[in-house]
């Protein structure tokens, strides 16, 4: 799924809605399946909104889930978003520590959603 913001699933091209993740998570399990989810966060144009949206998600439909797996966003090399980093607004210094120029997407924020999601989690799924 890798985001519960539309604007982000927009901004990865994933080609699908929040409102069609819902509707699979709880058909898949009244069918008795209760499946798990990856989060991508700090994807590039994720602002605090999205986040929050994401977390919203995750309460929306933790009652459906057996595990969500959280990780921030890694640039590699030879990857779209390294190749068009400048037209992302993107400072590289390696995979990891990278921020976007109005630096309001660095590592120390995507650290900070990551614990304030994992919290949420805990809370809300299983």
């Amino acid at each position: 799924i890798e985001s519960g913001s539309q604007k982000v699933l927009n901004l990865m091209h994933k080609g699908y809605t929040i409102a069609v993740i819902d509707e699979v998570l709880c058909n898949t399990y009244k069918a008795g399946i209760k499946p798990g989810v990856n989060l991508l966060i700090g994807f590039p144009g994720e602002e605090q909104e999205d986040f929050l949206e994401t977390c919203e998600f995750v309460k929306r439909n933790g009652k459906y889930l057996s595990y969500v797996n959280i990780s921030t966003l890694g640039i590699e090399p030879l990857t779209d978003i390294y190749v068009n980093r400048v037209k992302m607004n993107i400072d590289f210094q390696d995979s990891a520590n990278w921020q976007t120029l109005d630096r309001k997407n660095n590592y120390k924020i995507r650290i900070e959603r990551v614990v304030r999601l994992s919290e949420i989690v805990q809370g809300y799924v299983g």
